[in-house]
């Protein structure tokens, strides 16, 4: 039995709808179009068959003429740039994200190929910042997460690399007290996570690379908590005052999340928390007090805090549900 129709039997013996209304649900839920599974299925089929066409054409690359290479690759642009027009036109979906994927692969081929025939000189970070400006539009276009989660690391990459963003992070880890950079550097993901999704939301849900930025924005905010808690915690002994600051962030980081995910209902993401902060207190546990006697009896200690947490979050929640 599948969640949905589980979801719908409890709704049945809770009397929330009828047999009927649950039978029709599930045969509107079947009839539907499993377009994502195909568009998918599709996409890795243009993959390999890129591969092979690839292949091919490399193992005779030496013998075919420079002018011929770039006829033909120009020539297949066009074809791409054709059929996805016409895709569009005839409101073709599955053709559409096709064509829009295969033209982003091969504009990052014909980089490739011009650098090679004319021997430009060059990085492959110049090259990647390079499509990734190019391609920008088709980003815009398509409506489907898969072409953006490709696209944006790239623009990251090569923005970090040509402009060596890494090397001035570098040096602001150096020069300034790290917990101090995290507030900073955390909020400013966050913020952006939040704005981002707003934005998506304005604009209709329009724009599927803005949803996927917002999710990128999401998980470097925690990864940045997660590493510098665990940094912090392994050079505990020679700053203890970064390490408490640092964990009173990430507590704090994880509670303000947490009730953010409740808020809205999103109690999947709410335990997502609960076990963060778990992990948080074990680490410490482990990391921190030296010997098994006293890990033993920490792990006991925060064990028991774990229940009268979660006792007093379910009496909350609860009264929540009662005041409703």
């Amino acid at each position: 039995m599948s969640k949905l129709e589980k979801n719908l039997s409890l709704w049945v013996d809770n009397k929330l709808i009828d047999s009927a209304q649950k039978n029709n649900i599930i045969a509107f839920e079947d009839s539907k179009p499993k377009q994502n599974i195909l568009l998918v299925i599709m996409l890795l089929g243009v993959f390999v068959i890129g591969i092979g066409i690839i292949s091919l054409i490399a193992s005779n690359w030496d013998f075919i003429p420079s002018w011929i290479k770039l006829s033909c690759n120009f020539m297949l642009l066009g074809s791409v740039v054709y059929g996805a027009y016409q895709s569009f036109v005839k409101q073709n979906t599955k053709a559409y994200e096709m064509f829009l994927f295969s033209l982003f692969l091969l504009c990052g081929a014909t980089i490739g190929l011009v650098s090679q025939v004319f021997q430009l000189n060059g990085n492959h970070y110049i090259a990647m910042l390079f499509l990734s400006i190019i391609t920008l539009p088709l980003t815009l276009l398509t409506r489907i997460g898969l072409l953006p989660v490709v696209w944006l690391p790239l623009f990251f990459i090569g923005t970090l690399s040509n402009f060596d963003i890494a090397g001035f992070i570098s040096n602001l880890l150096n020069n300034f007290n790290i917990v101090f950079l995290n507030i900073i550097f955390v909020s400013f993901f966050i913020e952006a996570f939040y704005f981002s999704k707003q934005l998506y939301e304005k604009l209709n849900r329009k724009y599927k690379i803005i949803d996927v930025l917002s999710k990128y924005f999401f998980v470097i905010g925690y990864l940045i908590v997660i590493y510098s808690f665990n940094d912090t915690l392994y050079s505990y002994g020679s700053n203890l005052s970064n390490f408490i600051l640092m964990f009173v962030l990430a507590m704090s980081f994880y509670s303000f999340m947490g009730y953010q995910f409740y808020k809205n209902n999103n109690i999947k993401s709410f335990k997502s928390q609960i076990l963060l902060i778990a992990y948080s207190f074990f680490a410490i546990y482990v990391n921190v007090l030296g010997s098994l006697a006293l890990t033993g009896m920490g792990l006991v200690i925060f064990g028991i805090t774990i229940l009268l947490s979660t006792y007093y979050i379910n009496k909350f929640i609860n009264k929540k549900v009662g005041d409703k």
